[in-house]
This record gives C-alpha cells, structure tokens and sequence, in this order.
C-alpha cells in the first residue's frame, strides 16, 4: 500500500515537473525567439546603414576626382600651388605628431635648401650665377630621389620573390616613400624657382646683363674656361679655376654673394666638365647652358639672344611629359595632398550616420 501510494506521488511529481519544464522551456523559446527577432532586425539595420555610408563614400571619391581634374583644367598654376603647399605640410605635420625624427629631419634639410634656392631666383637684379645654382641643385636632388626609389623598388621585388636582402626588406616601402616624395617635391619646386627666375628675366629682354666675355669665360657665370677648350658643342675642356672674375665685385656686396659662389664652385668642381660653342659664338659650361634652358624657357643664347638650338643639350628630368610618368606624379600629389582632406571628410560622414 504504502509502496503504491509512493509510487503515485513519485508519478504526479514527475508529471507536474514535466509540465513546468515544459511550461518554462517554452517561456524561455519564447523570450530566446522575440531576442532573435530584435538582433536580426538591428543587424539588417546596420546593413542598411553601412550600405548607405559606402555609397556615399563613393559618390565623395567621385566627386573629388572630378572636382580636382576641373580644377586642375581651368586653374592649373593654382591647383599645382594648393598642391604643392598640401604635400609641403601634410608629411611634416603627421611626422611630427607621431614622432617619426628621421622624417622630420630630412624634411627640415630639405626645406631650407629649397627656401634658398627660392631665395636666390627672386632676387633683383639676378645673379649670373642663379641658373646654374638652380639647374645643378634640382638636378642633384633629381639623381638622388631616383636612386633612392630604385633602391626600394629593389628591396620590394625582393621581398615578393622572398629573397632576403635584410637592409632592402624591411625599408623597401620607407625609400619607396623618400624617393617619389621628394623627387616629385623637388620637381613641382624646381618649376617654381625656374618660372620666377624667368618671369624676371622676361622684364629684361629674357637675357642676363651683357658683358663682353672672351671665349676663356663662360658667358653665363663668368667662371674661367681652358683657353684650349675646343669649340665644338660636346667636346671636353678643363676647368682650370672655377672662380668668378668680373662680376665678382658685384657679387660681394649682395648678402648672399659668399654662399652663392661656395656653391658655384662646389657644383664646378662635380659636374661642369665640359664647355660647348653655340652658333653666335658665345662660350658656356655644358652646365650653365642647361640650366639657362631650363629657365630661359625658350631656344635663344643668354648674353646676345640670337635664336640657337638649345633644346637638343638639355634634357630635363622634370620636364618630361611622357603619359606614365605624368600619372605617377598625378597619383603621388593625390595620395599626399589630397587624400588626407578625403579621408577627415569620409570620418566626417560615417560620425554623422553613425551617431
């Protein structure tokens, strides 16, 4: 008897334990289910949303390209000066605020040599010696950035064929950096100081103060040429004394003068290693004459302005409008430049959907 009614009560238990497991299992599928509805319903939210802030991000990207082509169609000094200014600062700026001294550094170097040189093609009246300053320092700076970006390109050649070149490897993408930066800073500076330095030059006649210089004189610099330099156009003449004469008193009361001439004679010494005739008879460094092409803007001798080919001495780097190398420089001021406004802009739209 007392096992039955043991047995009963053990059965009622089990089934009033069932129903409410049962009961409450369905409470909670009900709850785990309304939860579910809530999430799914939040995250197609969010799909929306981010469809919306992608689509607009396009439309920005978009509309920034087209308004950087018309600006650069219809205002085209304006655009390589606002340009120019973004890449000048935007670099030094973000160096600065990450600490990056290398970057700093550099830049700064960079910087005061570009603002002298800039300095000496402003000047009134111009030195002689200014063209060949300006021509040999951006050349220089030219060489450099190339071998530089040559050199990273190597070392990320590498690195993708896994070939471990330790130096190369791991600062492949850093002088890839250096060398498209300020090789195309140099370049967009280089044109500056050569526009002003002939827009000064055009005020006179577009030619430099006329001195009666022999054939021992360079009639650009007035440095001293071999008096057995040959005559001809390519051929190779000594320099003996890579010095000013006549215009040196001239020189030496302009407050730069000292400077100027330093660097004169350090850039004879490297490069001027050959003197050409042109067809009125005057005589250069092979230099000098290119670096008066480079700003004189046009095919006619400094001293006498008697129209000349110049053209075919001179080949400027910076120059060149082949369509692979205008891209390149179009993609490097836009990532520099332009691309940091895109992306404060781009933060700016995703703050506002997403508040």
């Amino acid at each position: 008897m007392e096992d039955a009614l043991f047995k009963d009560g053990d059965e009622k238990l089990q089934q009033q334990s069932v129903s409410t497991t049962t009961g409450g299992g369905g409470h909670q599928g009900h709850q785990h289910q309304g939860h579910t509805h809530e999430l799914s319903g939040e995250h197609k939210g969010h799909e929306q949303l981010h469809a919306t802030i992608s689509l607009w991000l396009i439309m920005l990207s978009v509309a920034a390209q087209l308004l950087l082509l018309l600006w650069k169609h219809y205002s085209a000094r304006t655009y390589l000066r606002a340009s120019l200014i973004g890449m000048w600062l935007f670099p030094i700026l973000y160096s600065i605020y990450y600490g990056y001294i290398r970057m700093i550094i550099i830049w700064t170097l960079f910087s005061l040599a570009i603002v002298y040189l800039y300095r000496l093609s402003i000047e009134q009246p111009l030195q002689r010696t200014t063209p060949k300053i300006v021509y040999m320092w951006f050349y220089s700076i030219y060489l450099i950035s190339y071998f530089i970006t040559f050199l990273g390109y190597i070392g990320l050649m590498c690195a993708m064929l896994q070939i471990n070149i330790p130096i190369l490897s791991k600062g492949s993408l850093e002088l890839l950096f250096y060398g498209l930066y300020f090789g195309v800073l140099g370049r967009d500076f280089a044109e500056i100081c050569s526009n002003r330095i002939a827009s000064i030059l055009g005020l006179g006649g577009s030619r430099l103060p006329i001195t009666k210089a022999s054939n021992n004189y360079c009639a650009v610099c007035s440095g001293y040429l071999d008096p057995n330099a040959t005559t001809t156009n390519s051929a190779s003449a000594g320099l003996m004394n890579p010095t000013s004469s006549f215009s040196d008193h001239n020189n030496d009361k302009d407050r730069s003068g000292r400077i100027s001439r330093i660097v004169d004679r350090t850039m004879n010494i490297i490069f001027s290693k050959k003197s050409c005739k042109l067809e009125c008879g005057h005589m250069f460094h092979l230099w000098c004459i290119k670096g008066w092409y480079l700003i004189g803007k046009h095919d006619h001798c400094p001293n006498c302005n008697e129209k000349v080919d110049i053209k075919s001495l001179s080949t400027n780097p910076w120059e060149k409008t082949d369509f692979a190398w205008g891209i390149l420089l179009d993609v490097v001021r836009f990532l520099i430049a332009w691309n940091p406004l895109v992306i404060m802009v781009s933060k700016g739209i995703i703050y506002v959907f997403d508040k």
